[in-house]
């Protein structure tokens, strides 16, 4: 057994990933199970290893049942090197994405209670000044009872931030951004939202709202593409549900709730969570696949009290439309174009990690993620 910093033992190694390792620890103070994370000594004195520091004082400065707790940080002596260490709440029922791929579609009630929690924990950082920016199911952690803990802030960034990436840089994962955070445009609390609507989706319709072959394919699609209502995919939720789902996929971020605004409509306009019968899954449109996988997109219904003269004002609209998609394409070729594909799809060092030790190393398809345990974070 080794004992870091006079006070926590560290037990089994719960996983790892490109920044970090995470283990099971005891306080041998308080007597309670922890999570220690540590940096790998390679990353000190590096931007990860800032990144890592930041983590820790964003972390602190919160306090909510539903984000995980940091308890302690600092450096202390690990197998004869000076290491940086995080310790944190032991969260022990896994994540989201592990759920959603257990048990599939997820029912309205649970759906939004989850919602719920995690808007909450996403509120109460909002207030204090702190965008996650990389909000998805994997950074969703679950306790005993299944209630909801936002983890890893290891790529937080300050509401003040002048600049959300550097130049040639992406922080977050493509499956689950916003489309201003891949275009490198300013990130705000509405862009936790954004990701928050990609999570939902997923976890009504089981299914992330976009999917692509490489995360350009990805990313241009949460740029330009209208996302396909949950409901016609099968998920279990009311038309208010889908409804507050989409706007939080709304491509405008003013036109996005914010984080207390999507608990208030939980409450005024769906106060029981209920459901209705769920449209039955739309067949694929049987128009030619790109790449490895089709793409869906919703079908578009003329206004009502359209005009005669609507359809060859439409056919204006589209091309007008198709030359704003490409110019949005562009944009996001810029920010992005020059990373590896790892980054996005999930290889990079921030992300996705949980304490329960039940996820391995290897993330799924397009998702972010270092796996360094399941901890409250990497």
């Amino acid at each position: 057994m080794t004992t870091l910093a006079d006070r926590f033992v560290l037990g089994d190694q719960l996983g790892s990933g490109g920044m970090a390792r995470v283990f099971l620890g005891r306080d041998e103070v308080l007597d309670r199970p922890v999570a220690v994370k540590l940096l790998n000594p390679v990353h000190g004195g590096t931007d990860i290893g800032d990144r890592f520091e930041r983590e820790g004082r964003t972390a602190a400065r919160l306090a909510h049942p539903n984000i995980v707790q940091v308890y302690d940080a600092g450096e202390a002596e690990f197998n004869g090197r000076q290491t940086s260490y995080i310790v944190m709440e032991y969260v022990s029922g896994g994540d989201l994405k592990m759920l959603i791929d257990e048990r599939g579609r997820l029912p309205a009630p649970e759906l939004a209670r989850l919602c719920d929690e995690v808007c909450a924990g996403l509120a109460h950082a909002h207030e204090r000044g702190v965008i996650h920016r990389d909000i998805k199911p994997h950074n969703i952690l679950l306790d005993e009872n299944g209630h909801a803990k936002v983890t890893d802030f290891g790529i937080a960034r300050a509401l003040d931030t002048t600049q959300a990436t550097r130049t040639g840089s992406f922080l977050g994962t493509a499956l689950y951004s916003s489309p201003e955070q891949l275009q490198g445009h300013k990130v705000t609390p509405r862009s936790d939202v954004y990701s928050l609507g990609t999570t939902l989706y997923q976890a009504a319709a089981g299914e992330p709202p976009f999917s692509g072959a490489t995360p350009i394919e990805i990313a241009s699609q949460h740029v330009s593409k209208t996302p396909v209502p949950p409901r016609q995919l099968g998920a279990d939720v009311s038309e208010g549900m889908q409804a507050l789902i989409l706007d939080c996929l709304a491509k405008n971020p003013d036109d996005r709730p914010t984080a207390e605004g999507v608990r208030s409509r939980l409450e005024t306009e769906i106060p029981a969570a209920g459901t209705t019968q769920p449209q039955p899954a739309v067949p694929v449109a049987a128009t030619a696949p790109t790449g490895a996988e089709q793409t869906r997109s919703a079908p578009v219904s003329p206004p009502p009290g359209a005009k005669p003269g609507g359809a060859a004002r439409r056919e204006g609209g589209g091309r007008r439309r198709g030359l704003l998609a490409v110019l949005a394409l562009l944009a996001v070729l810029v920010v992005i174009g020059a990373l590896a594909a790892p980054n996005l799809f999930g290889g990079g060092e921030s992300a996705g990690s949980n304490n329960a030790g039940q996820r391995d190393t290897q993330q799924n398809n397009g998702q972010a993620g270092s796996n360094e345990g399941r901890s409250g974070g990497q």
